[in-house]
């Protein structure tokens, strides 16, 4: 069951999500910001980066963002003023960074455009589809699955819970030790089919989901260890049967990663809208949002965040669960 669960699962599922929607392309709709019309940019933004709508500002510019009227207003001087930042904002602040790093350099825009022929390509020549982001948050679901492995090594050494237990009680092995072995073969294994699920999207339906392989890996390190910690948390706080504690991690993950991006990014945006408490306390959301980032927009502004996120609750989780381990156990 948990081969099942762990391998073959993930790859059921991506292949279901990328068949559904493979023909079926979204609408990229143009990020809406506000420059003033004395802006300078303003000419150069309209002729050349098709990805941005631009909306003239009112008296009131915080109260335009926090009604959304547009999602940032950019200043003569090239300075971003956000609401919130999300994937869009991540969108616009990539394109105004390298504004700011040429005319901090003296350039021409116009000039240096035509010379190194740059161009913003229209957003409805490319490839921007559901597929990406579901198969993003099925990653991070895969990912995630480590939960399975570390509550199955907490019942090994939780008295009550298995024989074994009793027979490593009068061991010379301690328990914090043999944990941690565990999990780190455990973590080999859910790297392997983390890579099988990405090798399998690759060849069979030849989608190139990674492009920053360096940021996808630390994404994909920090959310197994995320989920190594939910899975000694369960064990170690909820005394049951293993089934019982393996149906409620299935149920905390699915919740995590609905709620991130697997539905879509209309139904997330809209549970997010409804229950912004949601987007505070589940870091998938930041680490899928980050893999957009990283991958589709190459941009890595948001990816100190999704980690700080991550880390901070899974240190959390971690450390309640050793400390009530070691009050009983140790």
């Amino acid at each position: 069951m948990t081969f099942f669960w762990n391998t073959i699962f993930p790859i059921i599922i991506s292949s279901f999500f990328i068949l559904i929607f493979s023909n079926f392309k979204t609408d990229f709709k143009k990020v809406d910001i506000a420059m003033k019309d004395s802006n300078p940019y303003i000419s150069f933004v309209k002729e050349n980066v098709p990805i941005l709508n631009i909306k003239k500002p009112s008296y009131d510019i915080k109260k335009d963002l926090e009604n959304k009227k547009y999602k940032a207003f950019i200043d003569d001087d090239l300075t971003i003023e956000i609401f919130k930042y999300d994937e869009d904002v991540s969108i616009v602040k990539n394109v105004f960074d390298t504004f700011k790093q040429i005319s901090n350099s003296n350039l021409d825009f116009k000039k240096l455009s035509e010379n190194l022929d740059l161009k913003f390509i229209d957003v409805k020549e490319q490839n921007f589809d559901l597929v990406h982001g579901v198969i993003y948050s099925i990653i991070i679901m895969t990912s995630l699955y480590t939960a399975f492995y570390s509550t199955s090594v907490i019942n090994e050494i939780s008295i009550g819970q298995s024989n074994f237990a009793k027979r490593i009680l009068i061991s010379p092995i301690k328990k914090i030790r043999y944990v941690f072995i565990k999990l780190f073969s455990s973590l080999c294994i859910a790297v392997l089919n983390i890579a099988l699920l990405i090798l399998f999207v690759k060849i069979v339906f030849n989608i190139d989901i990674i492009t920053d392989f360096t940021s996808s890996i630390i994404l994909i390190f920090l959310t197994m260890l995320f989920g190594f910690s939910i899975g000694m948390f369960v064990s170690t706080f909820i005394k049951s049967t293993e089934n019982i504690q393996m149906s409620i991690i299935l149920s905390i993950i699915m919740l995590l990663c609905y709620t991130s991006g697997m539905l879509g990014h209309t139904t997330t945006n809209f549970i997010l809208d409804t229950f912004p408490i949601i987007c505070k306390i589940n870091p998938a959301i930041y680490l899928q949002n980050a893999f957009v980032s990283v991958n589709m927009i190459g941009c890595k502004d948001y990816l100190l965040k999704a980690c700080l996120c991550s880390l901070s609750i899974t240190t959390v989780l971690f450390l309640l669960s050793v400390i009530k381990l070691r009050r009983e156990y140790v």
